[in-house]
């Protein structure tokens, strides 16, 4: 059983000076606690070789993932499947040869989500049931943008026109 932060603790001094029985509020000794203790490390999982859903043990951990291959996918559980608790903290390291994707189960959003490049770490933090926030160095994945706003991108730039196909930008110059 897990204390609650409005869960009160009995303390009791048999004799001497202050004898008596005190209470105190759980979120009180947590608060205490986190004062007195080192600040906490960052402890890495077991590697992962391929696609990948986390675990509740991956809770404020490093979870690496080695992979040659692209295609690869971190995916971020549904709220009914893992519940991490909100306010979790879970960080991927890519520590293959290829982007790996970071995306959630269906019904998740994982907000500033995409590809991870070889060699870069990003944080997932939980808001609320079945939304993340995703913070570090991603690439955009080729779906992200709808195919008007890419091609008015390219416009602006420049680069003439564009037109859209098999999801990826091609361009012509004007």
């Amino acid at each position: 059983m897990a204390l609650q932060p409005t869960d009160l603790l009995a303390i009791t001094r048999p004799s001497g000076a202050g004898a008596g029985s005190y209470q105190l509020p759980a979120a009180a000794l947590a608060e205490l606690v986190a004062q007195l203790l080192p600040p906490q490390l960052l402890l890495e999982t077991a590697v992962r070789s391929g696609n990948t859903t986390l675990a509740l043990a991956d809770a404020g951990r490093v979870v690496p993932v080695a992979t040659s291959s692209s295609g690869v996918t971190v995916t971020v559980p549904a709220e009914a499947s893992v519940a991490f608790a909100i306010g979790t903290v879970v960080n991927v390291y890519n520590a293959g040869s290829a982007a790996i994707t970071v995306a959630g189960a269906s019904g998740v959003t994982v907000r500033n989500g995409g590809l991870v490049a070889p060699l870069q770490e990003v944080s997932l933090r939980k808001r609320a049931a079945n939304e993340w926030v995703l913070a570090g160095t991603v690439t955009a994945s080729k779906d992200d943008a709808p195919a008007a706003v890419q091609a008015a991108i390219l416009n602006v730039a420049g680069l003439g026109s564009s037109s859209v196909g098999g999801g990826l930008i091609q361009t012509t110059s004007g």
